[in-house]
Parts: C-alpha cells; structure tokens; sequence
C-alpha cells in the first residue's frame, strides 16, 4: 500500500502562483489578492503556519491601508497609485524570501502555474472585495470622501 506523505508537494493536481502573477495579480485588486496568492500558494507546499501568518499580515495591512486613506489627512496628496506599487513591492519581497525556490522547483517537477486570464479575474475580484470594504467604512463612520 503506498502512501502520500503530507510534506511533499502534489505537482499533479495543484497549481501555483508564479511571482509574476502575484506581482500583477496584488497590483490589481490589492493586498487581498496578494496575501490570497501567497496563502495558497503556501496551502499547495503544505506550510500551515505560513498560510494562517499570510491572512493575518495580509488582513492588518489592508486595514492599515484603509485607515491611513481615509482618516490621515495628508494621505489625500499621495497619488493612489504610489500604495499599489508600494503593497505590490511587498507582497514581492514576500514571495523572493519565502517561495521562491519552492515555487522553482515546483515548476521543474512537472507543476503548473495558474492561468493569465484566472489570475486577472481573481485580481479584479479582489479590487471589488476592497471596495465594498472601503464602502462599507465610509458608510459606518459617515466620512466626507471627496
């Protein structure tokens, strides 16, 4: 009878997310996407801590994001688009340390990368879930967003 050991990594059902994809994937829909990519991909090499500890950084960083857009006055002269490639930056200094080389070797095993088009659709996903977050707390605290 042979056995599938928990630790090794199953090229041939699971996909990953290249750093290419998280990179586009982040800088679409923000760091939610990001963190979601980066958890995944670390569900796919069986790392549990690092999949609870990604959601975690991932959940304060967009709060933090949102607080500081919203509430710190001075935040309004930053060009939005500066947070995108500042969080998009994070998210791939994040894969370089910690999947980089699982991800290689993933790859030359035979695995996947997932798709461009499902990348991009996951990423606009995610800019609608950090939107209807935005809405939902200038709503519950009745700011004046010019």
């Amino acid at each position: 009878m042979e056995q599938i050991i928990d630790s090794e990594i199953s090229t041939s059902t699971n996909r990953i997310y290249t750093e290419r994809a998280i990179w586009l994937g982040t800088f679409l829909g923000g760091p939610i996407t990001g963190g979601y990519f980066i958890a995944e991909n670390f569900k796919t090499f069986h790392d549990k801590t690092n999949v609870v500890k990604t959601w975690v950084g991932t959940i304060v960083i967009s709060l933090l994001l949102i607080a500081s857009t919203l509430f710190i006055p001075a935040t309004d002269k930053i060009p939005g688009v500066t947070y995108a490639f500042v969080y998009t930056f994070i998210a791939s200094l994040v894969v370089k340390h910690y999947q980089q080389t699982k991800i290689a070797q993933f790859l030359s095993e035979g695995g996947l990368p997932h798709k461009r088009w499902t990348v991009i659709g996951r990423g606009s996903i995610g800019f609608f879930i950090m939107l209807a977050v935005i809405v939902i707390v200038v709503i519950v605290f009745d700011l004046d967003v010019k």
